[in-house]
């Protein structure tokens, strides 16, 4: 097996009126190709963002396109 280190960031706009990010993504993790093709997971960064911060700005650029 050949294997290549990689560190992904992964930004999105998650529904959490049931149940909090941090409860469903470690099972959400184990599904499909990404249980099959990640060798080890190190670690998961999760953090809430402020799309008031200005390098948070495209978010609601991109949410603004999607109503047009």
């Amino acid at each position: 097996m050949k294997t290549q280190d990689y560190e992904i960031t992964i930004t999105i706009k998650a529904d959490v009126s049931e149940k909090g990010i941090k409860d469903w993504l470690p099972e959400a993790l184990k599904e499909g190709d990404w249980n099959y093709r990640v060798v080890k997971l190190y670690s998961t960064d999760i953090k809430p963002i402020d799309r008031s911060d200005s390098n948070y700005k495209y978010l609601n650029d991109m949410d603004a396109d999607e109503d047009s």
